[in-house]
C-alpha cells in the first residue's frame, strides 16, 4: 500500500505540471514529452526502492557481528570496532589512561606571557568517588585537590564552581584552588602516542593578576 501511495502521488504531480502546459505549441508539447519521462523514471524509482527495501534481510553469518565493541558513551572506544557486537566488558575510560603518579616540569608565564620560573615535582591523579570520567589531581596546590571531568578524546577540563557573589549565586570559570583569591582554569591532555605523557595547560586568575602554566608529566 505504501509503495501504490507513492506512486499516486508522483503521478498526481506530474499530471499537475502537465495541465500547466497543455496549449499546442511545439516548446509545450516538448515539455510536456520531457515531463512524462521523467514520470515514469521516478515510478520506477520509487518501486525499486521499495523492491530492494522489502527484501532486505540482515545476515546472521556476516562475519562482522564476531566483533566485540563498547556500546558506552562515557568510553574512550565508544563504537570503535561498530558494526559488530556490543560487549562493554571491552571499554576503557578516561581514568585508565589518566590515573597514576607524574612528574611534572611546570613552566610558569606571568600575565605578558613572559617566562617567570620553572619548577618540577609530583603529581597524582585518581578517580573521584570511583568515577570514571570525574579524576582528582593533588600535588599541584599544596594539600588542594584540582577537579576535573574527562572526555573520551584524550582531555580533562577543570570544573567550574557555584559562588556567592554579591548575595547572587554565579558560576565561575574554573575552581577555587591555591590561594582562595586565586581561580584556576584549563585542561590537561593525554598523548595518544605516548602512554607516559601528560601534559597541563591551566591559567590562574588572582588577586595581583593571571599566571599561566604550561607543563609536561611524567608517568613514573
Amino acid at each position: 500500500m505504501t509503495k501504490l501511495f507513492r506512486t499516486i502521488a508522483i503521478n498526481q504531480i506530474i499530471l499537475g505540471c502537465l495541465r500547466r502546459y497543455s496549449t499546442n505549441t511545439v516548446a509545450n508539447r516538448s515539455n510536456k514529452h520531457i515531463i512524462a519521462t521523467i514520470a515514469m523514471a521516478l515510478t520506477a524509482m520509487v518501486w525499486g526502492c521499495q523492491k530492494a527495501e522489502d527484501s532486505f534481510v540482515a545476515n546472521p553469518d556476516d562475519s562482522r557481528l564476531d566483533r566485540l565493541y563498547c556500546n558506552d558513551p562515557f568510553a574512550i572506544n565508544y563504537n570503535w570496532n561498530f558494526p559488530g557486537t556490543p560487549d562493554n566488558s571491552t571499554c576503557f575510560y578516561p581514568i585508565d589512561i589518566f590515573g597514576g603518579n607524574y612528574m611534572l616540569t611546570d613552566s610558569i608565564y606571568d600575565a605578558d606571557y613572559k617566562p617567570d620560573t620553572v619548577l618540577k615535582y609530583p603529581i597524582r591523579l585518581f578517580a573521584l568517588s570511583g568515577s570514571k570520567i570525574k579524576i582528582a589531581i593533588t600535588g599541584f596546590c599544596d594539600k588542594d585537590t584540582l577537579e576535573l571531568t574527562a572526555d573520551r578524546f584524550y582531555k580533562a577540563f577543570l570544573d567550574s564552581t557555584n559562588a556567592v557573589v554579591n548575595g547572587f549565586d554565579a558560576k565561575l570559570s574554573g575552581q577555587l584552588a591555591c590561594r582562595s583569591v586565586d581561580t584556576i582554569s584549563g585542561y590537561i591532555q593525554k598523548s595518544q602516542t605516548d602512554s607516559t605523557k601528560l601534559s597541563i595547560n591551566f591559567t590562574i586568575a588572582s588577586d595581583t593578576g593571571y599566571s599561566y602554566h604550561r607543563g609536561t608529566a611524567i608517568k613514573q
